[in-house]
This record gives structure tokens, sequence and C-alpha cells, in this order.
């Protein structure tokens, strides 16, 4: 059993405000090995959860100790719990529909009434570089990490933890998901022409300054996760 957690000793994080960004490194450091009262986190399909209440399974004395502070999806996936690859390699694209069928069981038994861990952020690339053409599988729907990314001025943001409401299925924009969005924002406007056309090359001042202030906000809200390339 690889979760022990006690029934209702934690709520899931409703509050997307409350969550944050993480980095692979800086996950690593909520392994809870500095002390018996250090929280411990681990990744699930980039959402992270606070395990601390499972301490006799993720704490250093604990029987999946090596999981603790790591993206712990495919290990669960492929049920090699133990194996520095498979903890290594963030990429899910060549799991089988088995394995992707044990990963959605272990999502349902995270979230269940009896292991319902906080919900503590997002789990982020660094260093992405996508063109537009791949950026589009980053809508939410088409990448088994279920990640949004959105694309202003060159730099790519990962909108996922905490801009759902605006960029998800459901929000007004979210036909930005996985899009450069640079001249829609500039221009106000929903047209997906703006979309499939987002050269900047003919923006007028005020258009121009209306965009950087998009990129302000979004650099005071979300993580830049890389650059959208040309090609």
């Amino acid at each position: 059993m690889l979760s022990r957690g006690r029934r209702g000793s934690a709520s899931t994080t409703t509050d997307p405000s409350a969550r944050r960004h993480f980095t692979p490194d800086q996950l690593a450091a909520f392994n809870g090995v500095a002390d018996n009262k250090s929280p411990i986190y681990v990744s699930l399909k980039s959402e992270v959860y606070d395990v601390s209440a499972s301490r006799d399974v993720y704490g250093p004395t604990g029987e999946h100790s090596a999981l603790a502070g790591r993206d712990i999806t495919r290990a669960l996936a492929t049920s090699r719990l133990q194996n520095e690859r498979e903890l290594a390699n963030l990429q899910l694209s060549d799991l089988t529909a088995e394995q992707l069928q044990t990963l959605d069981n272990w999502v349902a038994k995270f979230q269940s009434d009896e292991h319902k861990y906080v919900n503590v952020g997002r789990l982020i690339e660094t260093d992405m570089s996508l063109n537009r053409e791949e950026l589009l599988a980053f809508n939410g729907t088409d990448n088994l990490r279920k990640t949004v990314l959105v694309a202003l001025d060159g730099v790519i943001y990962d909108v996922t933890a905490n801009g759902l409401e605006h960029y998800g299925s459901d929000g007004v924009y979210a036909q930005f998901a996985g899009r450069d969005a640079s001249r829609a924002f500039a221009c106000m406007s929903l047209d997906m022409d703006f979309l499939d056309h987002p050269e900047l090359d003919e923006l007028s001042h005020e258009e121009r300054q209306r965009m950087n202030d998009w990129v302000t906000r979004f650099q005071g809200k979300y993580a830049a996760v890389g650059r959208l390339r040309e090609r």
C-alpha cells in the first residue's frame, strides 16, 4: 500500500491563488529529510500534493522514501516505484493504455476521501523551446499532464496552476490555450484570425503598449517556462 493517510487528514485546495509553481529542483527540497515536521510533497501528473500525513510511507524511514520530493507519475504508471530511471523521466507519451489506466486509478486514490491530500501547486518544466505548431498540444486537453501554455511576446507561460478560470475549457480566453496570443491581447480581440496570424509587425504604438501591459500581468502571475521559436 503506497499511501496510508488518515481519513480526512487533509482537503483539496480550492483556491487557485494558494497554489504555487515548482520546478523539479524546487520540489526535491520537500523530501521530509530536514526534520520530522518538514512537509513532504510529490507530483502526480504534474499536480503537487502534500503527502505529509503519510510520513510513515514517504518519510526518510518509509518504504517509499525514494518518492519524496519527486514526480512519481511514471513510477506509479509502470509499477516500478524504486526505479530511478522512471523517476527521472517526465515523458508520458510512451505509456500503454493499461499503464494510463493505472495512473488514473492512482489519481483517484490521491483525491479520494480516504487519502485526500492537499494540492499545493503544479510541477512545471523549464527551458522549453516550442514552435507554434508544437505549442498547440498544450491546450489542457491534448497532452497527458493537461498542461495549458500560452505564449505572449515570444515567452511561453504555464497558466495551468492558477489560470484555468480564464484559459481552461470554460474560460473567456479558452481559445488562447496552446496558442501565441500576442496579437489577440494587443488588439483585445477574440477573433481566431488574430491567433492564426499572430505577427506583430503592424501593431500601433497603443497596441504595443497594451501588449506590454499584458506581459507585466503575466510575469506577475504565471511561470515563464520557455521561449517560442519560429520553426
